[in-house]
């Protein structure tokens, strides 16, 4: 049997062999008779990783694949298929990785929610780049605090409060999204931390004496919220001494998303973002409320660890 072509579907080569003797333009006229040509054609590329195929590994009923092809493929059999995947130790790296159940671009209450797509398992280097100099810089802060328990308000669907908790942290998440805290402890349960927390609360109304944490955590939070000042005055509540909080670096976000194509009509900002803060600008505002102990700034985003005064 031949093999397909780059961006030939396995399922479809095997169901229906004749589709791969074609020429190209009556092939890509019958896979969009099959009303799958878009998933085929971006299948294998890092832009549907991150883009589309994160966008329907959530609905599988609706899809007739549930993850990437490629986790379930021999090595040899993908360097023959797909230029994009031409060594072992990157394909290692992709079948070990355990996928993220997201949001998606979901909103609840008319706000986005969780994550767009699982960055944090994205095969795009330069993605894969920036997300390590953001661990980086979380886990040098972090050990400066040295902290005896920790709380990530806006956790999301959880992966830095499960990251935290497989360092033996005593973590716990909370979000004000009910589908991504459900999300969150699905995700625990896959990675085999059904201990873990999560908890549904809303920022503006945190209670210290249940949400108190000798480290709080509040990352790309911020950005999305009308509010900011009014959250940080109820993360202070909470504080016990220190907060880390993170939020994208302006105006290099928007530069960054420009310069990959997106959002060219909101000028590079990104969906559900309503502020935008240089660091000197964020800085300014987390002076009028706490201590600033120490400024990191991964591309693309500052993050501050303070204390309170």
């Amino acid at each position: 049997m031949a093999t397909p072509n780059w961006n030939f579907p396995v399922e479809l080569h095997y169901k229906l062999p004749f589709l791969h003797y074609l020429p190209k333009s009556a092939f890509t006229k019958t896979l969009k008779t099959l009303g799958i040509y878009k998933q085929m054609l971006y299948q294998f590329s890092d832009f549907a990783i991150t883009e589309y195929t994160d966008k329907i590994i959530n609905k599988p009923k609706k899809y007739f694949f549930k993850e990437t092809i490629l986790s379930k493929l021999p090595v040899t059999y993908v360097k023959n298929m797909s230029p994009f995947y031409l060594t072992n130790i990157y394909f290692e790296k992709m079948k070990t990785h355990k996928k993220l159940i997201i949001a998606g671009g979901q909103k609840e209450d008319g706000i986005f929610v969780g994550n767009t797509f699982d960055k944090y398992g994205s095969r795009n280097p330069i993605v894969r780049l920036m997300m390590q100099g953001y661990e980086n810089s979380l886990n040098e802060l972090i050990n400066v605090v040295n902290p005896s328990d920790i709380h990530e308000v806006g956790c999301g669907e959880g992966y830095w409060t499960m990251k935290l908790s497989e360092k033996g942290l005593n973590v716990r998440g909370s979000d004000f999204s009910k589908t991504v805290i459900e999300m969150a402890q699905l995700n625990a349960k896959e990675r085999n931390l059904p201990q873990l927390r999560f908890l549904t609360r809303n920022i503006y109304n945190l209670d210290p004496s249940t949400d108190s944490a000798n480290l709080v955590i509040c990352n790309q939070v911020l950005e999305h919220l009308d509010k900011p000042e009014e959250a940080l005055l109820s993360l202070k509540q909470i504080t016990n001494p220190n907060l880390i909080v993170c939020v994208p670096r302006e105006p290099l976000w928007r530069a960054l998303n420009m310069a990959r194509g997106k959002y060219w009509n909101k000028l590079g900002n990104t969906p559900g973002h309503v502020q935008n803060w240089s660091t000197t600008a964020f800085t300014s505002l987390l002076k009028k409320h706490f201590t600033i102990v120490q400024v990191k700034t991964p591309v693309p985003w500052t993050m501050v660890l303070c204390k309170l005064k």
